[in-house]
């Protein structure tokens, strides 16, 4: 069976990580003093040029006043221009004010959830149905304690393909890309399937794995700095702090999966995992 991320859920998602702030540089050019002070003086000058022609013509200069009527006219035309842009930027000014502020309160809402979004996007039922059929197991096989479900944010490349990645307002970095880790038990063995999707860029990858009690040597849950590489020189490299649940066997590998620490059942479900490993190596002593 494949698996699905909710539509609504995607359309959130997509929505925070695709905004693009507007612009402060045109905010700044459309709210310039100038923009109104420039129609008051094209009006000055315009005055000017037409008391020039009532000057010229009351003098019997008609050249003179010729002149200022062409002047006048083309005053005129210049004023209504240049009050219309200031009309169109003012609005333009406020529009784009609006919209940054609109943005703040929708980009707030959403960060403070988007962890949660995450997270539901995916059904644990439908992820533990596709778990038993990648790994060509039966329910009954893996009931000695409950499935442990794991997920946080994935920073690395799926298919090959970057996965995006902001900065909230917070300071904390988020990506589009998201790790869902399921555990399943059996008697002897832990199984592990593993689903990372990038929401953006809508591709993901699956991974399983199994492992005999006897060759798990530890797990554990820790605080890592991870880097993401920006451009050849490494001069925009980016350090953020991730959370990482880690496993590791007697073989001297190391398994990872991202991890929400502040997600307080999942905790409880990594402490019923450790007892359920440390029976199993009581027992065979």
């Amino acid at each position: 069976m494949d698996l699905k991320i909710q539509s609504d859920a995607k359309q959130k998602i997509k929505r925070y990580f695709n905004y693009q702030q507007p612009s402060q540089q045109e905010f700044l050019i459309k709210s310039s003093p100038i923009n109104a002070i420039l129609p008051v003086f094209a009006g000055l000058f315009t005055i000017t040029f037409l008391v020039l022609a009532i000057v010229g013509f009351a003098n019997e200069i008609i050249g003179l006043g010729v002149v200022g009527i062409i002047l006048f006219v083309i005053g005129v035309i210049t004023t209504i221009l240049l009050f219309r842009s200031y009309k169109k930027n003012s609005t333009s000014a406020e529009n784009i004010c609006h919209e940054q502020q609109k943005w703040e309160v929708d980009a707030k809402s959403l960060e403070r959830n988007l962890t949660n979004i995450f997270r539901y996007a995916l059904s644990e039922e439908d992820m533990f149905e596709c778990s038993l059929d990648r790994l060509g197991l039966s329910s009954d096989e893996v009931e000695t304690i409950s499935p442990i479900y794991i997920s946080g944010y994935y920073f690395g490349n799926i298919s090959n393909i970057k996965s995006k990645y902001k900065k909230g307002m917070d300071g904390l970095y988020r990506s589009s890309a998201y790790e869902y880790t399921l555990l399943l038990f059996s008697e002897k063995q832990l199984f592990m399937f593993t689903y990372r999707v990038d929401v953006v860029n809508d591709v993901f990858d699956i991974r399983t794995d199994e492992y005999f009690y006897e060759d798990i040597v530890s797990i554990s849950t820790s605080s890592e700095k991870v880097v993401i590489a920006e451009g050849i020189t490494r001069d925009k490299d980016i350090t953020y702090d991730t959370e990482e649940f880690k496993m590791i066997t007697t073989g001297g590998s190391i398994v990872k999966c991202a991890i929400n620490t502040f997600d307080e059942q999942t905790q409880k479900s990594i402490t019923a995992m450790k007892h359920l490993l440390r029976d199993k190596k009581n027992n065979r002593k």
